[in-house]
């Protein structure tokens, strides 16, 4: 069960019991589109595209129980099939993207994971073939795409080099004592953070390939996902004990969110929002397998409502080349701000050494590529 924002920030995906992978308006929740995945699972955001677990029934008799599984790409706005990424004899756990989108990774509980690459013809090929000792429950692949990293019931996790599609080992990190349940890469790609049924969180320092933290019993329960924050300040985890723990990137406890057990029990995913404002999370409520989406403002974001919102709501209506006609964003019309306002308030971030926050604010406001371009003035006649 997962809950992400996608890319552009314009929608939250969503894939719960029922299968339906479902996109929700950010600000109602209310679902746009839907489509039937036909299992639910994890999910992973690409550039444009969203990447699910998928399973066919299998006419050949090798799959397990009668079926076929593998990896369901679509678009992230129409939730339009790309294609499909068919390989594994048992259900896929986990699915990691590359930044480029030249590259797809799948773990499962065949005990492997594969490596899907563009051929010639920008068709995905099944490029290279893992096999690890247990489930695959944990994928991911480092943000400068140089990495890919896994683990699962074995309790190691493996790293190994994507430089080419020879992926050669790189590090075998050992210290968990039950499943490896999630992994995530800082977003320097220098730190990867796991997270365990044994109940504990651990650093990995990955160039030199050691353990540099080591957090016993961070949660009460058996942790079901950790996740950097895009600037990769914090760190956030979830657990079957009910809560979403936030992190300083040294694993020092900032923030518990609990949720009731009357209405939620096991929180079973959670993700950082597109600029990091929220937490997007799933709860499983047993008996009856009953899911809940949940968005929490992230806790310790104060600059964020006082100084990020106003200004991505500014630079979304005032980022034109100078001139007139600027759009109020206050319904009493009393005071129209101004590109030089905004202007003033990206100076505000930098002189106060929140460039961070600025690129989140861009990249929220106008998605993950931003082109500015001024008019030219007319010559002189």
């Amino acid at each position: 069960m997962c809950a992400k924002q996608t890319r552009s920030g314009k929608h939250v995906a969503s894939l719960v019991e029922d299968n339906l992978l479902r996109l929700h308006d950010p600000a109602s929740g209310v679902v746009m589109k839907s489509v039937n995945s036909k299992i639910a699972g994890k999910m992973a955001i690409g550039r444009g595209t969203l990447a699910v677990q998928y399973c066919e029934q299998d006419n050949f008799g090798d799959g397990e129980n009668g079926w076929f599984y593998g990896v369901l790409l679509v678009n992230d706005e129409t939730l339009e099939p790309i294609t499909k990424l068919m390989g594994h004899l048992a259900e896929v756990w986990d699915i990691a993207l590359s930044t480029d989108m030249s590259t797809v990774v799948s773990g499962s509980g065949d005990k492997t994971v594969c490596i899907w690459a563009r051929n010639g013809e920008g068709e995905f090929v099944c490029e290279k073939v893992l096999r690890d000792n247990g489930v695959v429950y944990a994928v991911d692949i480092s943000p400068n795409d140089e990495l890919l990293a896994f683990g699962g019931s074995d309790t190691n996790i493996w790293v190994y080099t994507l430089a080419d599609v020879t992926a050669l080992l790189y590090a075998t990190l050992e210290g968990h004592i039950q499943d490896v349940n999630s992994i995530s890469f800082s977003p320097d790609s220098t730190i990867l953070c796991s997270g365990s049924s044994d109940k504990s969180l651990r650093l990995w320092r990955v160039v030199d390939r050691v353990q540099i933290i080591s957090l016993d019993n961070a949660h009460g329960e058996c942790i079901n996902a950790v996740v950097y924050s895009p600037l990769g300040g914090l760190i956030a985890s979830c657990s079957d004990d009910s809560t979403i723990k936030v992190w300083s990137k040294l694993l020092e406890l900032k923030h518990v969110i609990e949720f009731s057990d009357i209405i939620h029990n096991w929180t079973l995913s959670v993700s950082f929002s597109t600029c990091g404002t929220h937490l997007l999370s799933t709860h499983g409520k047993y008996p009856g397998n009953r899911h809940t989406i949940i968005s929490t403002p992230t806790p310790s974001f104060k600059t964020y409502n006082t100084v990020v919102i106003p200004t991505i709501l500014l630079l979304k209506q005032n980022f034109i080349p100078w001139g007139d006609n600027r759009v109020t964003l206050y319904e009493n019309k009393q005071e129209v701000p101004t590109f030089e306002s905004a202007l003033e308030l990206c100076g505000y971030l930098i002189t106060h050494e929140l460039q961070g926050i600025l690129v989140e604010v861009f990249a929220y406001a106008f998605g993950v590529k931003i082109l500015y371009q001024p008019k030219k003035p007319g010559k002189q006649s």
